[in-house]
């Protein structure tokens, strides 16, 4: 038998999926499609162990877009008033003026978070970025009410716009920055030419400090037109090197890259001063051929890694590496050293597997990433369709995959499905833009994503924020290590304290030193248990065990080692597996056994 067969007791002892499954978040409107939850975001505030969760939404039934919220204990239940209503744009009732693309961080240093959106105050069809102050604990506004933020173009010019904001803090300073994609007429930048924006704001008044709409990115040259362009940033917070992150999606000119060609860019920002720091705009991904327009990334989002001192950025995108083709979408990942901007590891590296292979009518998109610094791992999430039973094609839900931190190497289920939308194999129910909390406290991530489900009296099109909290594994050693000599004893045979694991994912040697158990037996064996009892081995001879509980028998040559594979599996966190060593004589009998038994990792 093999070691796997412990997940089928693993139900009862672990899983990565923890408290109410696909639990309910947002309650837009009066039901079907003229009350929606779109697009949600989500930060963790570690003092008062709450989480808050905003997203777009419509909830009168007129069509007005605004922003809403809810505050989240550690277990998923609401805290306070039912979404609560964050953005103002326009008059009531006025569809025309909207909110839209919300982003959220949170200020430990105030007990405070920080809501940014792309929205539409000033005027019809101009959009910039607003934001509004929330308190921690309560889920009150503070300060100025929808404060704006950027200033793209002449006031009241519909023809320059700011969008997609993203925004993190820093504590160092107590200041947040807020980065978005905006075209500006600020010489020598033209109409329609968007770049990445950025504006550092003070995390106690919400003012703004230093350079307004300071330029981040420069994606070809200064002209104008829409040829070479930079949209959908991402930020985040390295506190070791007291910098910040910046991603994007962009077109740029620099060789070998052409017109319409879309990679993935990154720049480094001074903590106090966001200055650029190393390299300007330096590439992260390369899909498909150099000079060939038509294999793009989209979406990029980053997570900061501190044990490691990394970022891992992942996007979706269009790759010909084989046996994948043009139009096949998939999630890719690139480990970034966080001191030097340089890439570290696999270049690209492949995180999603969507359908088959070379197939196109499966796609993954809409990445989030978060790290576990308890776990040292990351934790990536996406929307996707795919054909493992019982989901079929255009079936969307949300996936997930661990990756180690220190290597990306994945870890755990392939591309475990999140969601429950709906039931299997009805395509008219999904799952869509996932995003990514992590809980130190509780050492658990929280998904939030926004879909529609046939559960508790919601509808087909009926589209709400939903949430799931998970638990990652962790890759350290043994939490615990107990001897048990057999009989007859043989204290020899075991070495205590010197195993070397075993850890998630690798090869564990339990140290028991079969050599000594008989010399010149036919065989050794090692035989695995999840409870420390007994095996029974009839016809062999008898260990006194319940042969239900045994997991695996390695069997070796005398004087070999054994090493026992640990599957890569979250379910192995915290479980206590019991090994029994023995021998075999000539005649079949069992004369000599021993035990350790350890504890995989810890909670």
């Amino acid at each position: 038998m093999k070691l796997a067969q412990l997940a089928l007791l693993a139900p009862l002892l672990f899983g990565p999926e923890i408290g109410p499954n696909d639990f309910r978040i947002s309650d837009m409107g009066s039901g079907g499609p003229f009350g929606r939850a779109e697009d949600p975001a989500v930060a963790y505030n570690g003092t008062d162990g709450l989480y808050l969760v905003v997203w777009q939404g419509e909830d009168s039934g007129s069509g007005e877009r605004e922003v809403y919220g809810q505050l989240l204990d550690a277990t998923g239940g609401e805290v306070g008033t039912n979404d609560f209503r964050i953005s103002d744009m326009g008059p009531d009732g006025d569809d025309d003026f909207a909110a839209r693309e919300v982003a959220v961080a949170y200020n430990a240093t105030d007990n405070e978070f920080l809501v940014v959106w792309s929205g539409e105050d000033q005027g019809v069809s101009e959009s910039e970025i607003y934001g509004q102050r929330i308190d921690g604990a309560t889920g009150a506004e503070l300060g100025a009410n929808d404060f704006r933020i950027s200033d793209m173009g002449p006031e009241g010019s519909i023809f320059f716009d700011a969008f997609h904001p993203a925004v993190a803090h820093n504590p160092a300073a107590n200041e947040y920055v807020v980065v978005w994609s905006g075209d500006d007429n600020t010489a020598p930048l033209a109409d329609e030419e968007f770049e990445i924006f950025g504006q550092r704001i003070d995390g106690a008044t919400g003012a703004e400090v230093g350079t307004n709409d300071f330029r981040i990115s420069d994606m070809g040259p200064d002209t104008g037109g829409g040829f070479f362009d930079a949209n959908e940033p991402h930020v985040t917070y390295n506190a070791l090197d007291d910098e910040y992150f910046v991603v994007w999606r962009g077109s740029d000119d620099v060789g070998p890259l052409v017109g319409g060609e879309i990679e993935i860019f990154g720049q480094r920002l001074d903590g106090a001063t966001a200055a650029d720091v190393g390299t300007n705009d330096f590439r992260i991904s390369d899909m498909g051929p150099d000079g060939v327009p038509g294999f793009d990334a989209f979406d990029p989002v980053a997570a900061y890694n501190p044990t490691d001192g990394e970022y891992l950025v992942v996007w979706w995108a269009e790759d010909d590496t084989p046996p994948h083709v043009f139009a096949e979408h998939e999630i890719y990942g690139q480990r970034i050293d966080a001191s030097t901007g340089s890439e570290v590891g696999a270049n690209d590296f492949l995180i999603s597997d969507m359908g088959p292979d070379g197939d196109t009518g499966f796609i993954a998109k809409d990445p989030g990433v978060a790290y576990s610094s308890a776990a040292g791992a990351y934790l990536v999430v996406w929307s996707g369709d795919d054909d493992t039973a019982p989901l079929v094609n255009g079936e969307f839900e949300i996936f997930a995959q661990v990756l180690d931190g220190p290597t990306g190497a994945e870890l755990g289920p392939n591309d475990f499905a999140l969601s429950d939308m709906g039931p299997a194999g009805v395509t008219f129910f999904g799952g869509f833009c996932p995003d990514v909390a992590y809980n130190p406290t509780d050492d658990e991530l929280l998904v939030v994503w926004y879909g529609d489900d046939d559960v508790g009296g919601l509808g087909n099109n009926e589209f709400e924020a939903f949430g799931q909290r998970l638990l990652l594994c962790s890759s350290a050693g043994a939490s615990a290590e107990v001897a048990r000599l057999g009989s007859p004893p043989n204290p020899s045979a075991l070495l205590p304290g010197l195993t070397s694991g075993p850890v998630i994912g690798s090869t564990w040697d339990p140290v028991v030193d079969h050599s000594t158990f008989l010399p010149g037996a036919t065989f050794d064996f090692l035989g695995i248990t999840a409870t420390a009892v007994n095996l029974d081995l009839s016809p062999l001879g008898t260990l006194l065990c319940d042969p239900a509980l045994i997991v695996t028998i390695e069997t070796v040559a005398a004087g070999t080692p054994f090493a026992v594979p640990v599957p890569p599996d979250c379910i192995f966190v915290g479980v206590g597996v019991c090994t029994q060593g023995a021998s075999v004589d000539a005649l079949g009998t069992i004369r000599l056994t021993n035990a350790l038994d350890v504890t995989i990792g810890s909670f």
